[in-house]
């Protein structure tokens, strides 16, 4: 341990290290009054020492303010970017104006409220009237913006959001129609995978709350080994027809290959490690079954068909107009077909 403080030397000082974890022990006993310095500056590289690595990059950020901090602090942070609190404003940390990525934008703070620390943060773009066709242009624009932030990610729930998971955290841009019909906004969230995680520990009402991924011994979260294979299957067969699969396909980040009379191939890949392929079956210009093979989770894509509406019949899944089934193949990915069952023959009567 002493050898691999040495070696860290140049990112945390042993002793400052050392009387931390003083100054964080006494406060608890003598229940005073945390130094909002202190807690900032002190208590991120406690997490991550031994990793050797500047915890300051080793969070998931917003204008390069590492969630994780106090409310106070992130506030500090915000304002001296020019970020302003309306004048109605009631909760002194939760809400603030200013610009990012070249539009006006609406911060809301999420803090834990046993510790203080910000673990997420929404951004809303302030933008009155957009229409739909408006709001998925700015999308497409964003995503190329926050890629190169946060990762690559995919597109889920029907095209209107994209995900990007890290080790660090998750970011969601997404649009939706307005309350009241007033057009469409666009925003993302970005939440700290180590800040969450104990956030989510003190929450008393979960709805609409994602659990947080495994943390390993360092905080940091698994990457993404998930997509949205089950919604796109289930959206490609209601396409019905190639051309509009063509479409969708764009829209879901993939890649459409060489076609065939009978068959669309497409594929996608995620970071270093997701990818996952779709073959289309037609006939003429009907789309007879969808089949996606992925190195993913049976068990999250199960949970997708669930939410989805598909009940367990038999062997496979079902919801009323489509079949699921779920396989392995023989590299051990997973294999998931979608077909609209053929309407029933009726049978000729047998000889009496």
């Amino acid at each position: 341990m002493v050898a691999l403080i040495v070696a860290c030397s140049t990112i945390a000082d042993a002793q400052l290290f050392k009387k931390s974890k003083k100054k964080k022990k006494k406060q608890v006993e003598v229940v005073a009054a945390p130094q909002e310095v202190n807690r900032d500056s002190l208590q991120l590289p406690m997490a991550d020492i031994a990793t050797c690595q500047d915890n300051w990059l080793n969070r998931n950020a917003f204008l390069g303010i590492p969630l994780g901090i106090t409310g106070k602090g992130f506030h500090n942070r915000l304002v001296a970017k020019g970020f302003t609190e309306p004048a109605h404003q009631q909760n002194f940390y939760y809400l603030y104006q200013g610009q990012c990525l070249g539009k006006d934008v609406r911060v809301n703070l999420m803090k834990s409220d046993s510790t203080g620390m910000v673990y997420a943060v929404s951004v809303e773009e302030v933008q009155a009237g957009q229409t739909e066709a408006d709001a998925r242009q700015r999308f497409q624009e964003l995503k190329k913006q926050l890629r190169p932030v946060y990762g690559d990610g995919y597109v889920a729930n029907g095209g209107e959001e994209y995900i990007m998971n890290s080790p660090l955290g998750s970011a969601t841009l997404h649009y939706e129609r307005m309350t009241g019909g007033a057009g469409y906004s666009v925003g993302y969230f970005i939440d700290d995978a180590k800040a969450y995680a104990q956030a989510w520990q003190e929450m008393e009402d979960r709805t609409g709350e994602e659990q947080p991924r495994r943390l390993d011994a360092n905080g940091l979260a698994d990457t993404i080994r998930h997509s949205d294979i089950a919604e796109l299957a289930h959206a490609l067969m209601q396409a019905g027809v190639p051309q509009k699969a063509k479409a969708l396909l764009a829209t879901y980040d993939y890649q459409t290959e060489r076609e065939t009379a009978v068959l669309l191939p497409a594929v996608f890949k995620m970071g270093g490690y997701y990818q996952a392929r779709a073959s289309i079956t037609k006939r003429g210009k009907a789309i007879t079954a969808v089949t996606m093979t992925a190195n993913d989770s049976q068990e999250l894509v199960v949970a997708d068909l669930m939410r989805m509406g598909y009940t367990v019949q038999g062997t496979g899944y079902g919801n009323g107009v489509y079949q699921a089934t779920l396989t392995q193949n023989a590299k051990g990915l997973l294999v998931l077909t979608v077909t609209k069952p053929q309407a029933a023959v009726k049978g000729r009567k047998g000889r009496r």
